[in-house]
């Protein structure tokens, strides 16, 4: 058995991945999960394919030192056991690389008032799509390439209309607003008449949200210097009880 799988892990460094798929291909479908490919691709730029075969070649090792630790007790029990040590090994994985994802997020939901202010001002200088073109560069990290596809995919004419803005939003759902600001955003583009009250409408909504992101700032940092007294409380308590342990213990001696 050991031999096996030590072949097994020789073969998925050697090979490529896509000779890896055309032999696990229908093993692959049900491991995989449906978002895994965009997760990776908005966590790190190391290339998806290479990163699965990694999580083969864990799960695969993981098999190996159990076999190693029980190669005297091999049963039928030990059997299913791998393959849930695989299964386990295989999607900790994933959920590594979800948890880089969500924190990713976090951090976008944060920036993101700060990002649409700043939009509101190259808005009333540039036409939409120059205008989100040039604030790529300070947009949150995890927009960025999905930004430009949005650009790519107006410039080009592969989407037209509203579409490349709801593709944007849909993929960032869970940020507030969201859908209605693309909308805001095309019905920009497209508006002769009124444009000024739109822009000012979605002027109004950056700067709410930028109030309410500074309000919650504010109050994170007043909670965090609120705890400051109870902590030195704290620590005067320790000493206090470190002191008159002592002098129990010196008395009684």
């Amino acid at each position: 058995m050991i031999i096996v799988i030590m072949i097994i892990l020789i073969w998925l460094i050697n090979t490529n991945y896509n000779d890896v798929i055309l032999n696990v291909g229908s093993i692959s479908k049900i491991l995989i999960e449906k978002n895994y490919y965009f997760i990776v691709q908005h966590t790190t730029n190391k290339d998806v394919n290479q990163i699965i075969k990694q999580r083969y070649f864990f799960s695969f090792f993981a098999c190996s030192i159990y076999i190693l630790l029980n190669i005297d007790k091999i049963n039928s029990l030990n059997y299913i056991s791998l393959i849930i040590i695989f299964i386990v090994i295989f999607k900790i994985q994933y959920f590594i690389q979800l948890n880089k994802y969500k924190v990713k997020l976090n951090q976008a939901v944060i920036d993101f008032p700060y990002f649409l202010n700043n939009l509101c001002i190259l808005v009333l200088d540039y036409p939409v799509i120059n205008a989100i073109y040039k604030s790529i560069d300070n947009s949150p990290d995890i927009f960025k390439q999905d930004l430009l596809i949005l650009v790519q995919d107006a410039h080009s004419g592969k989407r037209i209309g509203l579409q490349p803005y709801l593709d944007f939003a849909d993929k960032f759902d869970q940020v507030d607003d969201i859908k209605r600001i693309m909308r805001t955003l095309y019905s920009i583009s497209i508006t002769c008449e009124n444009k000024d009250v739109i822009i000012t409408s979605l002027a109004k909504i950056a700067s709410d949200k930028v109030k309410s992101a500074r309000k919650m700032q504010f109050d994170n940092m007043l909670g965090k210097q609120q705890l400051i007294p109870w902590i030195n409380f704290l620590w005067i308590g320790m000493v206090i009880i470190m002191f008159i342990t002592k002098m129990d213990l010196s008395g009684l001696a």
